[in-house]
């Protein structure tokens, strides 16, 4: 059995609240933050819950390292992705 890196066990979305502040840090600098199905069903999960917590006025999304946040390769070349799982969960955010 091989050990765990760091970037597999850790979470790939932070939370932090403070005076009405809920502050999400995308946690997948390895990726350079891209969004993988993973962070975006964590990233609703928070939303979710953000939505319904009344002491919570503002949400700041922000990244972990590096500089930039940007696609994956895979999104951005649907021959190398699962656009399919992809476009459903972010669909799934949209309101209505």
């Amino acid at each position: 059995m091989s050990a765990l890196s760091k970037a597999e066990t850790e979470p790939v979305l932070l939370r932090r609240d403070e005076d009405g502040i809920a502050v999400l840090t995308l946690n997948r600098p390895q990726a350079r933050n891209a969004l993988s199905v993973a962070l975006m069903a964590r990233l609703q999960d928070s939303i979710d819950a953000i939505a319904g917590d009344a002491a919570v006025r503002v949400v700041v999304n922000r990244r972990r390292r590096p500089r930039l946040l940007r696609r994956s390769r895979s999104a951005r070349d649907p021959r190398q992705s699962r656009t399919g799982e992809l476009r459903g969960a972010v669909q799934s955010m949209q309101p209505g």
